[in-house]
Parts: C-alpha cells; structure tokens; sequence
C-alpha cells in the first residue's frame, strides 16, 4: 500500500510539472493563459503535496512499530523477535 501511494504521489507530481511547463509556454506564446491551464496546475499541485505529506507522516508514524517483513505491531515485545514470522527487530 505504502509503495503504490509513493508511486501514485510521483505520478501526480510529474503530471502536476509537465501541466506547469505547458502552461508557461502556453503563456510565452500567448499573452493571457487559459484559465483552465491554471486550475488544472494548482489543483495537480495540491493533490501530489498533499499525497506527499500523507506517505511522509505514514512512513514516519510506522517506522519502528511494525515488522519489515509481516507488518505485525512490535509494541511491547519481550524479546527482540516478531512474534508472527521470527523476524529480528
């Protein structure tokens, strides 16, 4: 799940640069930008920041309390091992 909102939030951010991009050499070559060109920018904008700034918190709020490998919850472990696969923590 963590990989495909990386891979979706990256997609979004290219999208929201190649709209940035057509939309100032829409502006070199016209003087006034559709207004479509700009809302659809800002509004790609947003969403990838904001897909970023989720995948940011979710990776900092899961970094130490879920295994590598099974995802198990490793609060209040006894010994040093994932109790679902074995793994090492």
């Amino acid at each position: 799940m963590r990989t495909a909102n990386r891979v979706i939030t990256s997609v979004l951010g290219l999208a929201a640069a190649a709209v940035w991009v057509f939309t100032v050499l829409q502006a070199r070559t016209r003087y006034t930008v559709p207004i479509a060109y700009l809302a659809c920018a800002i509004t790609l904008t947003i969403v990838a920041c904001y897909g970023w700034f989720l995948v940011w918190l979710t990776d900092r709020r899961d970094r130490e309390t879920r295994c590598r490998r099974c995802g198990y919850i490793l609060r209040g472990l006894r010994e040093p091992r994932c109790p679902e696969c074995g793994e090492p923590v």
